[in-house]
């Protein structure tokens, strides 16, 4: 009888990390994708199920010193990126970005439409 009772035991706790292993993965697989950025209004060979808004993301770089405007832009889209993926956007549409520059700084912007394809 114990032997039994602890043959059923460890069954159960097999069971049991099995499906909370599976889980774990699926929540990888989840939150392992990238978002997909296009300038254009649609996507050709997908159809967008559904609009969540429009998204912004900025961010400041000083003008003086070695600073890359394209590492900023870079980083500005990644944030954008984010924003969207915590949204539950798998895409944006509508990508731009734009550069306002100022006396002691240049200020990014990236804009886009959030939506899931």
């Amino acid at each position: 009888m114990w032997i039994e009772l602890s043959f059923g035991t460890a069954l159960l706790i097999v069971i049991a990390a099995m499906y909370v292993k599976s889980k774990a993965a699926q929540q990888v697989e989840n939150d392992d994708y990238d978002v997909l950025t296009f300038s254009s209004k649609s996507i050709p060979g997908l159809d967008v199920k559904n609009t969540i808004g429009y998204i912004e993301s900025s961010s400041v770089m000083p003008t003086e010193g070695d600073y890359s405007t394209e590492l900023a832009e870079e980083t500005t889209v990644q944030k954008l990126k984010e924003k969207a993926k915590s949204m539950g956007a798998n895409a944006i549409l509508e990508l731009s970005i734009e550069k306002q520059e100022h006396a002691m700084h240049i200020k990014i912007i990236a804009r886009g439409l959030a939506v899931q394809v």
